[in-house]
């Protein structure tokens, strides 16, 4: 068994992808064998001990926990259990990575490569549908519309799965820049920057720019300064050029700048995608301030969200009382400041584990982080699984690279 274990790892999270394309049912039981797989070997106990020695892997299973122990003050026992469930791979993946995977170089290469095909099949298969209805899609930015993506549809999630990519095809890029096909990850690199500015998806934008921007900073400390100034210049040329060649792209700033003054006065429009996001952020505000010791429990969240738009925003129609659109105020909200205290620590403090390429790995952080600011990733299934796959992927890949900075 313990030589057959890589092997069955490697097969279990190969499936786990292919679920996260084709079926939430293949998903969710790829996931449950894979953490059951992880424990079949004879150094189980130490796998026990390492996970708590490690605190990317106790301090992520506390984004469990909390909420969980926000139970014994939640009203509402059946959203509470609804949103536990979701929530289970940040207990169990933790646990399952806490041991190396045993993954030689070559299956390391075949898992990013077929990270890589799914993607690129993902946005073909959103390209070829945005191509027959162009000009339907175009206009559907002007109202808050997003083109055809996999993963049921949901642009966010999936914009961020490219940014992921993204900094993938540079980290092997760099590696393999000797050999004679190493341009392959440029082009695809290129390919993924372009079709994250047609999907204008603002999670993939931002964590993109951002985590840039720290790259930028990182050459600048390194007296890398023309190196600095090429990153910089790219990252002024490539917005310019798609709001000139990109409709979808000019469209979503269009929208962006149309509800700038509803923004500020708080106005309520129905059926605003951006508007009625800050509005929920407010209502999550609200309620962190309203219960800032233990927070109102995770199970009450929605119900005292929806209590506070009746209340303030009468005309609200239904389909827009939603969470409040900010990882941040969602766990602020069901847990307190002392939860949100916790929360920022849980997704800060990865920063400082030490990396053989520290710039990769801190893009990766960067761009979970900052989607978290206007997204609840975590409180959606495929957002979980993103969010724990690629990070303790990466920390299992990435700290065992021996390649020279970036």
């Amino acid at each position: 068994m313990q030589k057959l274990r890589p092997h069955i790892l490697f097969f279990l999270l190969t499936l786990m992808l292919a679920g996260l394309f084709f079926s939430r049912a293949l998903l969710a039981v790829s996931m449950i064998v894979f953490v059951v797989a992880s424990l079949l070997h004879k150094n189980y106990k130490l796998q026990f001990r390492e996970f708590l020695k490690q605190p990317l892997c106790w301090g992520t299973s506390l984004l469990f926990l909390l909420p969980f122990l926000s139970g014994l003050w939640s009203d509402d026992k059946s959203q509470w259990i609804a949103m536990m469930q979701v929530k289970l791979p940040l207990l169990l993946f933790p646990l399952a990575f806490a041991w190396p995977l045993g993954f030689s170089e070559r299956y390391w290469r075949w898992l990013l490569t077929l990270l890589i095909m799914f993607l690129l099949g993902g946005i073909f298969y959103s390209l070829i549908n945005y191509s027959f209805l162009r000009s339907f899609y175009d206009l559907g930015y002007l109202r808050g519309n997003s083109i055809l993506t996999p993963l049921d549809n949901d642009h966010v999630r999936f914009s961020l799965m490219v940014f992921m990519g993204i900094v993938f095809c540079g980290l092997q890029y760099h590696k393999d820049k000797e050999f004679r096909y190493a341009w392959l990850w440029i082009f695809i690199m290129i390919l993924f920057i372009i079709y994250l500015h047609i999907l204008a998806s603002r999670t993939g934008l931002l964590a993109f720019y951002f985590s840039a921007a720290g790259w930028v900073i990182y050459l600048l400390l390194k007296l890398k300064r023309r190196m600095a100034i090429t990153m910089v210049s790219f990252l002024i040329l490539i917005p310019l050029a798609a709001w000139f060649l990109l409709p979808s792209f000019q469209n979503k700033i269009r929208l962006f700048k149309f509800e700038s003054d509803y923004f500020i006065h708080g106005s309520y429009t129905p059926f605003s995608n951006d508007i009625v996001r800050i509005i929920s952020i407010r209502a999550g505000w609200s309620l962190l301030k309203a219960h800032p010791i233990q927070g109102t429990g995770y199970g009450d969240i929605i119900k005292d969200s929806r209590e506070w738009y009746s209340l303030n925003y009468s005309e609200m129609i239904e389909e827009d009382k939603i969470y409040p659109s900010s990882q941040f105020l969602v766990f602020g909200a069901g847990t307190g400041f002392g939860g949100l205290i916790i929360f920022c620590l849980v997704l800060f403090l990865p920063f400082f584990i030490a990396m053989a390429n520290p710039v990769p790995w801190r893009m990766i952080l960067s761009g979970l982080a900052i989607s978290y600011l206007f997204d609840i990733g975590l409180e959606v299934q495929f957002g979980v699984f993103i969010h724990c796959f690629f990070l303790f992927l990466s920390w299992q890949w990435m700290k065992r690279q021996n390649i020279a900075s970036l």
